[in-house]
């Protein structure tokens, strides 16, 4: 049996496609919890109607505790052999966990991992056509450099299938900002098999504008203590990942050099300079990998090297460049 767990939070507008993407898998045996984790809209309601209706829904109606917090309430109480979690207002392919599976089965893996999508949209759902299937079987190392990588697979929670042994120990932190990436290289790590697909089976709503118009604040700096500490648990156990782990924490310092673009003038200098400080430490360990294009190179080498205002200034000149240029060609 799988246990779909869904944290719920003041999303009355997106959770009944949600929850009607789960209730009508293929694959029947699921069990689905629903954690209503204080909302202040009409979920609970929602969530207790449907309950109501299918036998295989749990509700808990709980505090608000964050998402780590309601994930690990659902955690606590799954009876299934394997996990999966989606969250409120984003839907699952209606074969996902019949697909999930049937590679977990298939192969012995602890981990099976999906594509994901992103849409603001339904019209992009609808357009949408699958790809020649692909799949990977890994071992953990090899699936760690693949999280890395994040072009098969990412850190988020969803779109996989977990074997619930995994967090015999293991829970999402509670109160940190990017919870998956603090969790999903550790559950790599104590996976013996992880197979990775490229058939989609997870969409996610994105709101018109919500990526790019994020601004930085206190509590995102909390994406630096968290690749701090996986480059020294690479460091220690997977010595030979420790360019792609360093790749990733130069992908992650150029995320919130950009989110700091948005409302710099409220961003405490010693923070944009300590983050230059990393990243000129971590460049020529990664650079060798070829992995970032040569716009994200000059970027990155602009980043580490100018004053926090000259380089918001050339990272603007740059982007209106390729805008004019994309027009043009």
């Amino acid at each position: 049996m799988i246990s779909v767990i869904v944290p719920v939070y003041n999303v009355e507008s997106y959770l009944r496609r949600c929850i009607d993407s789960i209730i009508n898998q293929t694959y029947r045996d699921i069990e689905i919890i629903l954690i209503n984790d204080g909302s202040t809209d009409n979920c609970g309601a929602i969530c207790d109607e449907y309950a109501a209706l299918d036998g295989r829904i749990t509700v808990i109606h709980k505090a608000n505790g964050g998402l780590s917090d309601a994930r690990n309430a659902g955690i606590d109480i799954a009876t299934g052999e394997y996990l999966a979690f989606v969250d409120s207002d984003d839907f699952i392919t209606e074969d996902a966990c019949e697909y999930l599976l049937h590679q977990a089965t298939t192969y012995n893996a602890d981990i099976v991992t999906g594509t994901i999508k992103q849409y603001s949209h339904l019209s992009e759902v609808e357009l949408f056509t699958d790809e020649a299937e692909t799949v990977e079987q890994l071992d953990s190392e090899q699936a760690l450099k693949e999280l890395f990588m994040q072009k098969k697979t990412y850190t988020t929670a969803c779109s996989k299938l977990y074997r619930k042994h995994l967090f015999s120990k293991r829970r999402y932190p509670v109160g940190l900002f990017f919870e998956d990436l603090a969790t999903t290289y550790l559950l790599f790590n104590s996976a013996t098999k992880v197979v990775i697909s490229n058939k989609l089976v997870y969409w996610q709503y994105v709101r018109a504008g919500s990526i790019t118009n994020t601004r930085y604040t206190e509590h995102h700096w909390i994406l630096i203590t968290i690749n701090d500490d996986i480059v020294r648990f690479i460091e220690a156990k997977y010595p030979d990942l420790l360019p792609f782990a360093k790749m990733h924490y130069i992908s992650c310092i150029l995320l919130l050099a950009n989110m700091m673009l948005r409302n710099r003038k409220d961003v405490p200098r010693n923070k944009y300079k300590e983050m230059q400080k990393k990243a000129k430490k971590i460049l020529p360990d990664v650079l060798h990998l070829n992995y970032f294009k040569k716009g994200t190179r000059i970027h990155i080498r602009a980043f580490t090297f100018f004053h926090m205002n000259v380089y918001y200034f050339t990272y603007g000149v740059f982007k209106a460049l390729r805008r004019m240029i994309s027009v043009i060609y």
